[in-house]
């Protein structure tokens, strides 16, 4: 390998060799406004300038931010045999009445001889979010990131992008779609958007206190049609057509689909928290439990940190996950998942327990009416059971059933009685529109399948890893955009120099063979060598070709001089070097994929720490990392 490369080089090397490159577009400096009309000179919101004063005619932007295309981006999972392997997930799915993942919903099903003929053509799904940069002042960036549909659900890969050019791009991919050129040959393929995250229009009520709130219905709400989203509708105050409607695969409201985290985890879970500790709904509600209690909560749940026992009463429950903080005294750092374990473990054991306790204290105190508590344990219960049931990974037809009824309640669903109870003894203010979301979940799961599978679990990741490498303080957007392309980039990088290895159709010969069988070597094209570090791994060399070291003595390295060099380290007599070599186009290496085509790689191997002095010694030899592009792979026996 050449000489290790410096960060800066080695970013620029990867940036280089991406397939996806960044497109430049002006925004407002006060991030209301995306510029995609060279005409437009101010912002149509805040009227900004779109441009700096400029003393010699140059045109230079205020404020600029990039956009990873994405035909580019998809287009890149063609270029590898194992990346198109991976793709195929979609295609080689088959109709099953368990659902495991979005093409078993009927959404896909429907339109799936439409405009998915092909094995090449792409799904996706949209999500947005944003989240604040900072902790002592409010700055939120906002991410449009997409999900590659057609990847297995453990690969599935999330990029970010705005919506006003990909609305654009959309168009085009799904009527006309892309061309990729790879050199296994020419890929056509469309592209799709399934659904994306979104609030599903619903009429509300206002509450006493202002604000918007939704009363539950005797009958299961209904739902919009198409249409409405097509032209304005004045019914539901929205004037605006919606520009998603004009794709091929929007299907109506559902089409914004209600995300599990978001919905059970963020918004329901904390709202049960604040009544059980008589806060926003008052200390009466039904739910509410005495402040000693509140403490005790806090500790049991953050005894799952380290997965000890919780005991509750007589039996004993341990839980396999990991709590960060305690509910009681930090509620405000618990995470979406914290709270869905929360109500899934917590509520229908312990909470339940206090409610009991404090029903038997109300039949002797006659503090609150016995009868409520028993239907606040009931109602508590069928939630929690909704839970389970939603966030299987495999959900059967009759689970759906059961979400939507309860065999020991008269047929009655798990979210009406939940809904029942709190119509009957809970205020106006705790009906949000996470609560009336609860009603459409069996529907969306029968159209979009598993609701695990079209999470924002991913993008809330990709958040993480991006929020702290966020440094810019004047500028965050600007480095907030770098940041993400350099992620990006870094992946296509390992794309494209460390693939997945495909199962190889040649003969392998082992090292010991060579010199008695090179007729048969040249004919099967493939060397296997064990390494030296592991016992069990090989190294295989492929595509070969029978030549002669002197044929590499007027280049940039002589190899007969390197061998010396190698074997007299080792003490390996080379009086009788042989002057023939092996040389391959691919050498595989605990399934990764090396060729010898100036693939910039990162290697691991022994090194020795005395070289850079002069004093070469095989007792220094150490791990290290190397940094490089590979100039020949070959194979000597001596």
């Amino acid at each position: 390998c050449k000489s290790l490369l410096s960060q800066h080089l080695s970013k620029g090397l990867i940036k280089k060799i991406s397939i996806v490159k960044p497109v430049q577009y002006d925004v407002c400096p006060n991030g209301c406004y995306m510029y995609t009309d060279s005409s437009i000179s101010n912002c149509p919101h805040c009227n900004s300038l779109r441009f700096k004063p400029s003393r010699n005619d140059k045109t230079i932007p205020m404020t600029t931010t990039h956009q990873l295309p994405l035909s580019q981006h998809l287009g890149s999972y063609f270029q590898s045999p194992a990346l198109r392997h991976l793709m195929g997930y979609r295609w080689r799915q088959s109709v099953q009445t368990t659902m495991k993942d979005i093409f078993d919903g009927t959404a896909y099903l429907s339109m799936r001889d439409q405009l998915f003929k092909q094995p090449e053509d792409i799904a996706i799904g949209l999500f947005t979010d944003g989240f604040n940069v900072f902790k002592k002042r409010s700055y939120t960036i906002t991410l449009v990131m997409a999900t590659i549909l057609n990847l297995p659900p453990e690969e599935r890969y999330i990029l970010s992008i705005f919506i006003q050019p990909l609305l654009s791009e959309l168009a085009v991919l799904q009527d006309h779609g892309m061309v990729v050129h790879t050199p296994a040959g020419k890929f056509e393929s469309k592209v799709h958007l399934l659904f994306t995250g979104g609030d599903i229009p619903a009429v509300g009520t206002g509450g006493d206190n202002g604000g918007m709130f939704f009363l539950p219905t005797a009958e299961t709400p209904a739902i919009r049609e198409k249409s409405s989203f097509i032209a304005s509708d004045l019914e539901h105050q929205l004037k605006v057509k919606t520009p998603l409607a004009k794709l091929k695969a929007f299907q109506g409201p559902l089409f914004f689909l209600i995300d599990e985290i978001h919905l059970l985890g963020h918004n329901i879970g904390h709202q049960i928290w604040n009544a059980i500790r008589g806060k926003k709904y008052g200390k009466k509600n039904p739910f509410a439990l005495q402040r000693k209690y509140h403490k005790i909560i806090g500790q049991k749940m953050a005894m799952l940190k380290s997965k000890v026992p919780i005991t509750f009463e007589d039996q004993k429950v341990k839980l396999c996950t990991k709590f960060t903080v305690d509910l009681h005294q930090q509620p405000g750092y618990a995470r979406a998942v914290d709270w869905i374990v929360f109500i899934l473990y917590i509520v229908p054991t312990y909470i339940v327990e206090h409610l009991d306790k404090q029903q038997q204290k109300c039949r002797a105190h006659k503090k609150k009416n016995p009868r409520v508590l028993e239907q606040a344990k009931l109602a508590l219960v069928a939630l929690s059971k909704v839970y389970e049931l939603v966030l299987q990974y495999e959900i059967e037809p009759q689970d759906i059933q059961e979400i939507e009824r309860h065999s020991y309640l008269l047929a009655i669903s798990n979210i009406q009685i939940w809904h029942t109870f709190l119509n009957a003894h809970m205020p106006t203010n705790f009906f949000t529109i996470n609560q009336h979301y609860l009603t459409h979940l069996p529907e969306c799961i029968k159209k979009y399948g598993n609701p695990r599978m079209y999470s924002a679990r991913p993008m809330e990741r990709m958040i993480g890893m991006l929020k702290p490498r966020i440094n810019s303080r004047t500028k965050p957007a600007s480095n907030a955009s770098n940041v993400m392309i350099e992620m990006v980039t870094t992946t296509q990088f390992f794309h494209r120099c460390v693939s997945t290895n495909e199962t190889s159709e040649d003969q392998q010969i082992p090292v010991d063979d060579l010199s008695h069988e090179r007729t048969q070597l040249i004919m099967s094209k493939t060397i296997v060598t064990p390494l030296d570090d592991e016992n069990t791994a090989t190294a295989t060399l492929r595509q070969l070709q029978q030549k002669s070291m002197q044929d590499f003595k007027n280049n940039d390295y002589d190899i007969e001089s390197l061998l010396i060099n190698y074997y007299s380290r080792y003490n390996i007599d080379y009086s009788n070097l042989d002057d023939m070599i092996y040389t391959g186009k691919q050498v595989i290496v605990r399934g990764h994929v090396f060729s010898g085509s100036n693939d910039f790689v990162k290697l691991t191997w022994p090194v020795d720490e005395n070289a850079r002095r002069g004093l070469g010694s095989a007792d220094a030899l150490e791990w290290g990392d190397m940094f490089g592009t590979i100039l020949l792979l070959f194979s000597h026996v001596n």
